[in-house]
């Protein structure tokens, strides 16, 4: 057993994300992290399915301000999410709990095996929750892909259009708009390559509608300067 880390450790969790993007064959966003879950053999419930099946409030089976936990319960996680959530909050919420167990928080830790919040520190508790939130971006929204996608058109890499993309909130597509920028800036480009070719279909129809779109906005342009110079001569 290891004692958890002072900080997050963002690269490696990045690694870990693309890792099990590689390895579950994910390739199109956006992204369903319940489904995911599932191929991997984890089971998925809602708060209202536990509560059905156990008897339990929501409240105890979730404490206050939580949207959603992982257990551990015959030989196999379990993920429950609040289903009453915002939408993209709970997608986030699950992919954020694949998080936890993909990168061992469950197992790896004296502190933490099998049980997530057994005696930690303020600090520890910090640490494992950022690593789980890195996780989930990356999964979610893989740098590699919207990488791709900016190149092909700027105009998709906004807060909004990740939003749609990638079924998120405009809050955590517009701080994943700025972590773009840092990735071309750090040369973070080490997974480009086989990512993109995992998600080749995915992109060559984005490219398709890149190139449609563009035909079309050059014939627009000049059907108004057509149209300009009519008035004009009028």
């Amino acid at each position: 057993m290891e004692r958890i880390p002072d900080g997050p450790r963002e690269m490696w969790v990045i690694k870990k994300a693309r890792e099990f993007i590689k390895a579950t064959g994910i390739c199109s966003l956006p992204v369903d992290p319940a489904e995911v879950a599932r191929r991997c053999g984890w089971r998925v419930f809602t708060v209202k399915e536990v509560a059905r099946l156990t008897g339990l409030t929501r409240w105890e089976i979730l404490s206050a301000g939580q949207e959603s936990d992982v257990f551990y319960c015959n030989r196999k996680y379990c993920i429950v999410y609040d289903e009453l959530s915002y939408y993209p909050r709970a997608r986030y919420s699950i992919g954020h709990e694949v998080g936890h167990i993909v990168l061992g928080h469950l197992e790896q830790f004296d502190k933490t095996c099998l049980l997530r919040n057994n005696n930690l520190t303020a600090l520890e508790y910090w640490v494992l929750e950022r690593e789980a939130e890195i996780f989930a971006a990356e999964l979610l929204m893989p740098l590699p892909i919207l990488r791709a996608l900016g190149r092909m058109m700027p105009e998709l890499i906004k807060p909004e259009v990740i939003m749609k993309m990638c079924h998120v909130s405009l809050t955590t597509a517009s701080i994943r708009c700025n972590e773009i920028n840092r990735s071309f800036a750090l040369d973070d480009l080490s997974d480009d390559d086989w990512m993109q070719q995992q998600f080749g279909t995915y992109l060559q129809v984005w490219g398709n509608f890149v190139r449609e779109f563009k035909v079309f906005e050059a014939h627009r342009e000049i059907a108004v300067a057509r149209n300009d110079e009519l008035d004009i001569s009028l």
